[in-house]
């Protein structure tokens, strides 16, 4: 009976074994095929890098799409604007005789030789090129593209025209109302510059180190002049935050979207309440506002005139206002040791100084922080704290939020 019974059953197990033997080969198969497939793959990705002379990089100039590529093979190889085509430097004198940014130029001139530097040796001679050299000068060539949109004006932007009304009080000069319209890729009547001059309240007020900055009404990779009339003393905390809110816009828009908008800053000189340390800081500014809008072109004009735009819609996303929070008003000369929200613990948070903080207060921050997937902070509002204390916080420029 027994062997009546195994015989069936010893037929069965050889089927499976048989089954999954076959399923087991054919998934080694693939598996061979599938790797067998990634060498290729990976075998062209490097010819193709090691042969850099065959990389294309493409740009855009308004409605136009442009490649930028190699002419030849090797160390002889030339860069070409080849949708159009011609040399690279040839192009570049071609934006230069239709009023394109100098600067902007001379830094892709600087980066077409960077990469003319990786084709050769010390001695001119054509290097054996690697996988790494490769990527190297595709990442170069990206780069090179991406000055060239820029460039690209055609002379079809308008230079930037500035306009400064300076507030005057107290026997001094600082920043009042900025206006640029237009304001564009092209310089016009202004130069960028960090700030060159110093008000008789940025003398007064830098006695708290590291607290107020000069701060650009008009930023300084915007044509803004480092003078007076475009700076006035504000805290650190506050020029993050214009530039987080603002400026980052306004820049994308002009330098990297080619776009001309008009843009106004107005600072705000309102009264404050006396400060018994330093006075002169009663006398900074409440907050900012702000306008920026794109321009459109007029109807068959060229474009490179100021008076060919009018006013159009406003940029998405920015900030029509800022306020400016003071420190403590406390003794100059006392040492505060920075605290990080994002990175410091919360004993570290508990003896910031900031008033009405407490250690359970400290431990909930951290404990908002631990539940963020990148354990850091990119608000105020994310760190589970509201009301006065909040706003103590934001005020004591020794804390940081990352």
């Amino acid at each position: 009976i027994i062997m009546k019974i195994r015989k069936p059953v010893d037929k069965i197990v050889d089927k499976a074994v048989n089954f999954i033997a076959k399923k087991v080969k054919g998934l080694i198969r693939k598996g061979k095929a599938l790797v067998r497939k990634g060498v290729e793959k990976g075998k062209e990705t490097v010819k193709r890098l090691i042969e850099w002379w065959k990389i294309k990089k493409r740009f855009n100039v308004g409605d136009e799409t442009h490649t930028l590529q190699f002419k030849g093979k090797g160390g002889t190889a030339r860069l070409m604007v080849a949708s159009t085509p011609k040399t690279l430097e040839t192009y570049l004198e071609t934006l230069e005789s239709k009023g394109a940014d100098k600067d902007l130029i001379g830094k892709i001139r600087s980066k077409a030789r960077e990469i003319d530097g990786l084709k050769k040796d010390v001695k001119g001679r054509d290097i054996e090129m690697s996988k790494a050299q490769g990527e190297k000068i595709s990442r170069k060539l990206k780069e090179l593209a991406d000055l060239l949109s820029r460039a690209g004006v055609d002379g079809k932007l308008p230079p930037s025209k500035v306009s400064f009304s300076p507030h005057t009080a107290h026997g001094d000069i600082n920043g009042g109302i900025m206006e640029a319209k237009p304001l564009s890729l092209k310089p016009g009547n202004t130069s960028g510059s960090k700030p060159t001059q110093s008000s008789k309240l940025w003398n007064a007020v830098k006695q708290r180190t590291g607290v107020y900055v000069r701060g650009h009404l008009l930023n300084h990779h915007l044509h803004g002049p480092g003078t007076k009339e475009n700076l006035t003393p504000i805290t650190n905390s506050l020029n993050q935050e214009m530039e987080r809110k603002v400026e980052s816009k306004a820049k994308k828009a002009v330098l990297s979207e080619r776009k001309v908008v008009w843009y106004k800053v107005t600072a705000v000189y309102s009264d404050r309440p006396p400060r018994k340390y330093i006075p002169e800081e009663s006398w900074l500014i409440t907050g900012f506002r702000f306008i920026l809008k794109e321009m459109k072109k007029k109807e068959n004009a060229e474009g490179d005139r100021p008076d060919d735009w009018i006013e159009g819609s406003d940029l998405p996303g920015y900030a029509s206002s800022l306020s400016h929070e003071l420190p403590p008003d406390e003794p100059v000369g006392v040492v505060r040791r920075e605290v990080n929200l994002s990175k410091d613990s919360a004993a570290a948070i508990a003896g910031s100084g900031v008033e009405g903080m407490t250690g359970d207060l400290a431990v909930r921050i951290v404990e908002a922080r631990n539940r963020r997937n990148d354990r850091r902070f990119h608000s105020y509002e994310q760190i589970g704290i509201k009301g006065e204390l909040l706003d103590n916080i934001r005020k004591a420029p020794w804390v940081k939020l990352f």
